[in-house]
């Protein structure tokens, strides 16, 4: 890579983490009437998406151990957003679900996002928010290579020594 090159490299992942802080702060707002961590909204989003997920299947969706989700899961469960299905997956783990609790959470909090982020959408014009999201893309598919992936598999065998 050209010094060119990682100086632009650079630029980008200072902007991305900006970019990131603004964003977690919409996602505050959003979801304000509840204080859960980014992960467990994923969770929530997740399950909303894809209808009901093993913690397996949730673990596959992001760089976490299974028994990262699977503590993720244990608070959702506790207050009311999933419940446990009854069926199994191809692992013999139990599957979850959202409630109507976790379904309404969802609705309301991405009504308030959507009305944020519609107030701020004509900003930028959009061949030029298609041409960031094709960079961002390329950037984020080259953190996917072994370098990366040895990275994750060493965070998450210290999480799970760490666990006991």
């Amino acid at each position: 890579m050209s010094k060119g090159n990682m100086e632009a490299l650079k630029l980008v992942l200072s902007e991305t983490r900006s970019l990131f802080h603004h964003m977690k702060l919409l996602a505050e707002d959003s979801y304000q009437q509840e204080s859960l961590s980014g992960g467990n909204r994923g969770i929530l989003h997740d399950l909303a998406c894809m209808g009901p997920q093993s913690p397996a299947q949730l673990t596959n969706l992001r760089p976490l151990s299974r028994i990262h989700i699977e503590d993720m899961i244990e608070p959702l469960e506790s207050h009311g957003y999933i419940s446990q299905t009854g069926q199994l997956d191809e692992n013999n783990q139990p599957m979850v679900e959202l409630t109507d609790k976790g379904r309404r959470y969802i609705q309301s909090s991405d009504k308030r996002e959507l009305e944020i982020l519609t107030s701020i959408s004509n900003s930028v014009p959009r061949e030029e928010m298609l041409i960031a999201l094709d960079v961002l893309r390329a950037i984020r598919k080259s953190f996917d290579g072994d370098l990366c992936k040895r990275i994750s598999e060493l965070k998450s065998q210290k999480m799970e020594k760490a666990a006991g």
